[in-house]
């Protein structure tokens, strides 16, 4: 839930996940560059450290393939705090953040702010049963 202090307009997107390669950065660089185009100001706060993957996807395109610029910062996941979202909120609506592999104290921050949350899964081998029981009650 958004924290009170977070103005009404603004829209905080949470993508997480428990493991590498589950597709968070894909979601995160899609949606940003979907918001964009009816928001210019829409971010995403890149904060899988250390490969900050979604910051490096955008700044090679802009500088080698010519992509126009869109708005991607990365931050250590200790960096996003109250102060560091309020001022970010200031300056732009739709809000995407992007948390790395594992659970930190730090992810607190991320289910404070964020008004939805998309969490990544992927099976770590196709027997996996859990999956199977997720598909079946999402198709329910």
């Amino acid at each position: 839930m958004s924290s009170p202090s977070i103005q009404q307009k603004n829209k905080i997107a949470a993508v997480v996940g428990g493991k590498g390669g589950g597709g968070k950065t894909t979601w995160a660089c899609n949606m940003l560059y979907r918001l964009t185009l009816d928001d210019p100001t829409a971010i995403l706060i890149d904060l899988d450290y250390p490969q900050h993957t979604s910051y490096e996807f955008f700044v090679e395109r802009r500088i080698h393939k010519g992509w126009p610029p869109l708005n991607v910062i990365k931050l250590h996941p200790h960096q996003l705090n109250e102060k560091t979202i309020l001022q970010i909120a200031q300056h732009h609506q739709n809000i995407i953040l992007e948390y790395g592999k594992g659970v930190e104290d730090s992810m607190k921050w991320v289910m404070k702010f964020a008004d939805r949350l998309v969490m990544v899964l992927q099976p770590t081998a196709f027997e996996h049963d859990s999956i199977g029981n997720i598909e079946i009650a999402y198709h329910q």
